[in-house]
């Protein structure tokens, strides 16, 4: 009778198996706040849809839900904003 060390089995893991198959890697991250004051020239499309999306900057004009541009006089939004803004 021998011993026979081959018959132990160690469980075998795929290195795809770390990796959620057909998954989106995760977005890039943009500074939404760089050259802001001119992003309809300056910014990629790419950059443009992301902080849209994850910031509200930089939207087409109506494609947001929101009902204010908050961007819009916030240096005075004490006196100039509407409650409701």
């Amino acid at each position: 009778s021998s011993s026979s060390s081959s018959s132990t089995r160690v469980p075998f893991v795929s290195s795809s198996s770390t990796k959620a198959s057909g998954t989106v890697p995760a977005p890039e991250r943009y500074d939404c706040q760089a050259a802001y004051s001119n992003w309809q020239a300056a910014w990629s499309e790419g950059k443009k849809k992301w902080c849209c999306s994850r910031q509200g900057r930089a939207c087409p004009v109506g494609s947001t839900s929101d009902p204010y541009d908050c961007l819009a006089g916030f240096s005075n939004w004490r006196s100039g904003w509407s409650p409701g803004q």
